[in-house]
């Protein structure tokens, strides 16, 4: 015991305390207090406290607390806690929560929360909720929500909502509703309503109203209204046509026709005429008559007829008919009309027809349509359809579609969309996402996500993640970060830890930690530390210190310690205490004794 300290050394521990340390070795634990911190090492752990640090190691977990950060990594977790983010890795899950996001990844499931966007990965579908648009893909169906439409697919149906249109496709029908028309297509029949016409064919009627006719066609009668004031009708069973100057009618038994100037009826049994002025002519094979408002000529092979307001023909393969509104023609192949406001024309493989406002066709393979505000073709391979507002296209492998805001195409092995704000991609190998605000990337072997604030990649082999604050990297072999405090590496051999006032270092066969005030060193064979005040060693064979007021050394055959006031040495043959005012020595042999002050020995 002197003035500063108290020493205590026994065959099982060394104890001292001075005036700024309290310190204690025994078999089994090394123990230090000073001013600036608490120190403990023990066989199972080794434990520090300072006035910046809480830093604790034990055979199951790494422990650390600094002013900055709660730091814990266990046999199954990683755990980090900072000023701007909340950081855990366990075996089933890696879960992170800074000031602009929340990120979780489980074995299920991919999760993430942003200020602008909610996006979710399951097994069964892809969810994403964004400021402009809602999606969501799953096993049956693929759905989209934006401000201009809305747009569905499942395994039997394609449903598309815009501001100008409502469009449906099934397995049985094909439907769309714009501003200026509806149009219905099923398995039996085709519907279309313009501002213009109605429009309707199945397998048994063809009807068509605009505004110069009223047209009909059945399996058994051709119908048809015009402006022109002619009334039309071909039965089995007859022929008729009313027109203003005239009646005409045929059937099985007779031939009618009543004129303002005349009265004409033909049966088995009689040829009956009336007229004001006449020229009338009956021979075998002829009936002829001239009139001042007509010539009419029958024969064998024809009938002709000529007035004012008309030429008429009919013969063995065609009727002809031409008056000042219109041109009709009938053959066994065709039916052909000609008015002012339409062309008109039926054969066996097509149906034809032109107005002042759309041009229509008809054939075996195809369905084709002209308007003022479209265009429109179906055939057996594809549905084409262009408007003012967008042009789409269905085939056996895609669907494509471009409108004002939007690019879409679907095929086999690929789904794209492409808005003003983003750009979609879906194949068998990745999905691809590019918004103003946003990079995204999936496919079999990564995940990549770049936004304005962070770069994110995971793939097989490493999880890497660069924010304005930190860069983050974990791979097979290591666990790297570096943010604006702290420097932090954790690999196979080594685990290094770099902040603003310590650098920490362990090895496999070291421990290493150097602050403002220490360098402290731990190896397989010594113990060692500097700090302002003193240097410590201790090996397997001494233990050395050096502080202001001592040097003391102790090895396995002497005890040696120098103060100010004394030199103290012990060996195994002999005891030397030596101070300022006597010399003492003890040995096996003798013991001597000096006082300098009385000058006797």
């Amino acid at each position: 015991i002197t003035e500063s300290e108290l020493s205590l050394i026994t065959e099982s521990e060394y104890f001292l305390i001075t005036e700024s340390e309290y310190f204690l070795i025994t078999e089994s634990e090394y123990f230090l207090i000073s001013e600036s911190e608490y120190f403990l090492i023990t066989e199972s752990e080794y434990f520090l406290i300072t006035e910046s640090e809480y830093f604790l190691i034990t055979e199951s977990e790494y422990f650390h607390i600094t002013e900055s950060e709660h730091f814990l990594i266990t046999e199954s977790e990683y755990f980090l806690i900072t000023d701007s983010e909340y950081f855990l890795i366990i075996e089933s899950e890696h879960f992170l929560i800074t000031e602009s996001e929340y990120f979780l990844i489980t074995e299920s499931e991919y999760f993430l929360i942003t200020e602008s966007e909610y996006f979710l990965i399951t097994e069964s579908e892809h969810f994403l909720i964004t400021e402009s648009e809602y999606f969501l893909i799953t096993e049956s169906e693929y759905f989209l929500i934006t401000e201009s439409e809305h747009f569905l697919i499942t395994e039997s149906e394609y449903f598309l909502i815009t501001e100008s249109e409502h469009f449906l496709i099934t397995e049985s029908e094909y439907f769309r509703i714009t501003e200026s028309e509806y149009f219905l297509i099923t398995e039996s029949e085709h519907f279309l309503i313009t501002e213009s016409e109605h429009f309707l064919i199945t397998e048994s009627v063809y009807f068509l109203i605009t505004e110069s006719e009223y047209f009909l066609i059945t399996e058994s009668e051709h119908f048809l209204i015009t402006e022109s004031s002619e009334y039309f009708l071909i039965t089995e069973s007859e022929n008729s046509l009313i027109t203003e100057s005239e009646h005409f009618l045929i059937t099985e038994s007779e031939y009618f026709l009543i004129t303002e100037s005349e009265y004409f009826l033909i049966t088995e049994s009689e040829y009956f005429l009336i007229t004001e002025p006449k020229y009338f002519l009956i021979t075998e094979s002829e009936y002829f008559l001239i009139t001042e408002s007509e010539h009419i000529l029958i024969t064998e092979s024809e009938y002709f007829l000529i007035t004012e307001s008309e030429y008429f023909l009919i013969t063995e393969s065609e009727h002809f008919l031409i008056t000042e509104s219109e041109h009709f023609l009938i053959t066994e192949s065709e039916h052909f009309l000609i008015t002012e406001s339409e062309y008109f024309l039926i054969t066996e493989s097509e149906y034809f027809l032109i107005t002042e406002l759309e041009y229509f066709l008809i054939t075996e393979s195809e369905y084709f349509l002209i308007t003022e505000s479209e265009y429109f073709l179906i055939t057996e391979s594809e549905y084409f359809l262009i408007t003012e507002s967008e042009y789409f296209l269905i085939t056996e492998s895609e669907h494509f579609l471009i409108s004002e805001s939007e690019h879409f195409l679907i095929s086999e092995s690929e789904h794209i969309l492409i808005t003003e704000s983003e750009y979609f991609l879906i194949t068998e190998s990745e999905y691809f996402l590019i918004t103003e605000s946003e990079y995204f990337l999936i496919t079999e072997s990564e995940y990549f996500l770049i936004t304005e604030s962070e770069y994110f990649l995971i793939t097989e082999s490493e999880y890497f993640l660069i924010t304005e604050s930190e860069y983050f990297l974990i791979t097979e072999s290591e666990h790297f970060l570096i943010s604006e405090s702290e420097h932090f590496l954790i690999s196979e051999s080594e685990h290094i830890l770099i902040t603003e006032s310590e650098y920490f270092l362990i090895t496999e066969s070291e421990h290493s930690l150097i602050t403002e005030s220490e360098y402290f060193l731990i190896t397989e064979s010594e113990y060692f530390l500097i700090t302002v005040s003193e240097l410590s060693l201790i090996t397997e064979s001494e233990y050395f210190l050096i502080t202001e007021l001592e040097y003391f050394l102790i090895t396995e055959s002497e005890h040696f310690l120098i103060t100010e006031l004394e030199l103290f040495l012990i060996t195994e043959s002999e005891y030397v205490p030596i101070t300022s005012s006597r010399h003492f020595l003890i040995t096996e042999t003798e013991s001597k004794y000096h006082n300098v002050s009385r000058s006797t020995s």
